[in-house]
Order: C-alpha cells, then sequence, then structure tokens
C-alpha cells in the first residue's frame, strides 16, 4: 500500500500538466489522501495487481469530484510547503482514526 501511494506520489509530483489544474481545499485533499490509504490498504488485502490498485485509486478521484490534475497541482502546491504537508498529514490521521473508531463501533 505505502509503495503504491508513493508511486502515486511520485508520479504526481512530476507531472507538469498539473501546475494549471485548480488545487484542492487541504481539508478535502486529506479526506481524500485518507481514502486512497484506505483503498491502497484494501487492495492489497484483496491481492490486486497495479493496474487494479490504479483503478481504485482513479475511483477515489472521481468519487471526489476531483480529477487526477487537480490532484497533481496539490501535490505540488503541498510539497512547496513543508508545514502545509505537516497539516494536512496531521488532518489525515484524524480522519484515519475517526473512520477506525466509527468501524469498531458498528461492530
Amino acid at each position: 500500500m505505502h509503495f503504491t501511494l508513493l508511486v502515486l506520489l511520485a508520479i504526481t509530483a512530476c507531472t507538469p500538466r498539473a501546475r494549471n489544474a485548480a488545487v484542492i481545499p487541504e481539508e478535502k485533499f486529506a479526506a481524500i489522501y485518507a481514502s486512497l490509504i484506505e483503498t491502497g490498504e484494501a487492495s492489497q488485502k484483496a491481492g490486486l495487481d497495479t493496474t487494479a490498485e490504479h483503478a481504485a485509486a482513479d475511483s477515489v478521484l472521481r468519487s471526489a469530484g476531483v480529477t487526477a490534475d487537480q490532484f497533481r497541482a496539490t501535490v505540488q502546491a503541498l510539497n512547496a510547503d513543508v508545514r502545509k504537508w505537516k497539516t494536512v498529514s496531521d488532518a489525515v490521521a484524524r480522519i484515519l482514526e475517526e473512520r477506525a473508531t466509527a468501524r469498531a463501533d458498528r461492530r
């Protein structure tokens, strides 16, 4: 899962097309990023190949109403300011914890 996310981030950070795309607001980006982490973990548990993992990631972006270019532009914007990444990282951790707690409560 982490490998898939690292590949996704590496690709997004190096893609020039993203420069003209709108940046996703940080809270929304954090929720999308958390969903990508969860999707990546589920894909690995299910033994999906890389193509299926990428399709799952694309599905997360479509569900959130954002494009891959917007995701790339946001990654590039965050790469320009490490403090913003810290804020987003904290938000992602909070979202993942809240979702895990909600799933545990439903059991």
